[in-house]
């Protein structure tokens, strides 16, 4: 079982008037991943040697960290139609689990005749109101929160095991835009405008805002926003969370 796509942006945006969401699942800035079968189910039906077992039952687990995001799980359209009874337990219905989800879906009758490969759920997975605050568009900025498969399990129609090779991971870099100094995904005209205002302005001054203090990034920061903090922007006019210049691809801790 795998979940797509394994890495992953979220980019960061305002919610409505203010930066942060209200609070986890009111947020629209949301990463999904589809929780599907890599392969096609090749083991012989232990009741008719002759055929491929059919797949009508399957769960599974997300272990993630939960003071940096929220999950809720959906089962896959296939699964719907044919009305198999899903049980979930996710950050909507059992909050109290606090970094644990989990879905369970079994169908009724036989010869359903699902397709193994269809999507089995679909995993949405929302910033926490908190990461939002830290940031700042500047370069390298990022938060990656690996989501993490567990106790993964499938059955056949008669409640058989459905041999599965692996439960893959997947990572989300919940990130700004470079330069987005309004997040929106896009830098233009109002993000130049934003930080033209406050051109020369440092730390202590009612209009300094550190979030447009950009450059130099990390732990040689200044207190000012200077014209390296201008070009910083300017140079990246035009950039958008489809096609950022320069890129921001999605990180993998583990490379």
């Amino acid at each position: 079982m795998q979940k797509s796509p394994l890495l992953q942006n979220v980019w960061l945006t305002r919610q409505g008037s203010k930066i942060p969401p209200v609070d986890c699942l009111s947020g629209t800035d949301i990463g999904t991943l589809t929780e599907q079968l890599s392969q096609t189910i090749i083991s012989a039906d232990p009741k008719d040697s002759g055929a491929i077992q059919q797949i009508a039952a399957f769960e599974f687990e997300v272990l993630y960290d939960n003071t940096k995001v929220c999950v809720d799980i959906t089962e896959g359209a296939a699964w719907s139609a044919v009305g198999a009874i899903c049980l979930i337990e996710d950050s909507a219905s059992k909050p109290q689990l606090e970094g644990v989800a989990r879905i369970g879906c079994v169908t009724s009758g036989k010869g359903l005749g699902i397709n193994e490969l269809d999507a089995l759920a679909r995993i949405d997975v929302y910033p926490q109101p908190e990461i939002y605050s830290p940031m700042k568009p500047n370069q390298d900025n990022g938060n990656v929160v690996q989501i993490n498969n567990v106790n993964c399990d499938l059955g056949d129609e008669q409640g058989h095991a459905i041999p599965i090779f692996a439960c893959d991971d997947a990572d989300i870099t919940f990130r700004y835009l470079e330069g987005d100094v309004v997040p929106d995904c896009a830098v233009d005209a109002i993000d130049a405008q934003a930080i033209g205002f406050r051109w020369g302005v440092e730390k202590g001054s009612l209009v300094y805002d550190d979030f447009m203090n950009l450059e130099p990034s990390g732990a040689q920061q200044d207190d000012d926003i200077d014209i390296n903090d201008m070009q910083f922007v300017f140079g990246r006019f035009g950039s958008s969370c489809d096609a950022p210049h320069p890129p921001q691809p999605p990180v993998n801790p583990k490379s």
